[in-house]
């Protein structure tokens, strides 16, 4: 049976967890003042900000994906809306519904997709701060005639950093960011939806 790589410490069904990167925290001062709306586009960023403040809960968040909405409720924040799993299907909900609104977009320092600047590009009021950074680690190495499901660009490039990848190795991206981010030469395949759930159930499908 083929093994199937999730490049993630999360334990999901029969894959094989294989993180390549690690969330480092920061603690910078943050500045509410001016602002009225919250954006977070993971769970990582609502944790950083939790461990700084409990002055983001009086605001209301836009949330990218429902593992990101589970995270704002867990820690007590309130929900005005929350997009699909990625960064351009935010961009168009704000722009359709709260360009009004004065954001405070909590990021990491390197990011797929520059959403503070697109949407300062349309006139929306926006604040950004880096709240946590993602790093490379050492990851195991991959088999021969492997899946590896890629849940993000970076994971992507750190995996690619710091093993050797095997051509013959086939990848299930959870998005169209993350399938650019993977060389052309592999087979690659995407998921219906930006969820493992979506990723395994493709592997379950391809791998028969």
């Amino acid at each position: 049976m083929n093994r199937i790589y999730l490049l993630s410490p999360t334990k999901f069904d029969e894959t094989i967890s294989n993180p390549t990167i690690q969330i480092q925290f920061l603690d910078p001062e943050i500045d509410f003042s001016e602002i009225d709306t919250l954006i977070f586009t993971s769970k990582n960023g609502v944790e950083a900000v939790n461990r700084i403040s409990e002055d983001w809960k009086k605001y209301p968040a836009v949330a990218v994906g429902k593992k990101t909405k589970k995270a704002v409720l867990k820690f007590g924040g309130k929900i005005l809306a929350t997009s699909s799993g990625n960064g351009e299907s935010l961009e168009k909900l704000i722009l359709e519904k709260f360009k009004d609104k004065k954001f405070l977009y909590f990021r990491p320092q390197k990011v797929a997709r520059e959403i503070g600047k697109n949407l300062q590009n349309f006139g929306v009021f926006k604040k950004e701060e880096i709240v946590y950074q993602t790093v490379c680690k050492k990851s195991n190495a991959i088999e021969k005639n492997s899946f590896i499901i890629a849940t993000s660009p970076l994971s992507v490039k750190c995996l690619f950093k710091n093993s050797e990848v095997p051509n013959d190795a086939i990848f299930i991206a959870i998005g169209e960011t993350t399938k650019k981010a993977i060389p052309d030469h592999f087979q690659i395949f995407v998921a219906n939806e930006q969820s493992l759930e979506s990723c395994f159930k493709l592997y379950k499908k391809i791998s028969k």
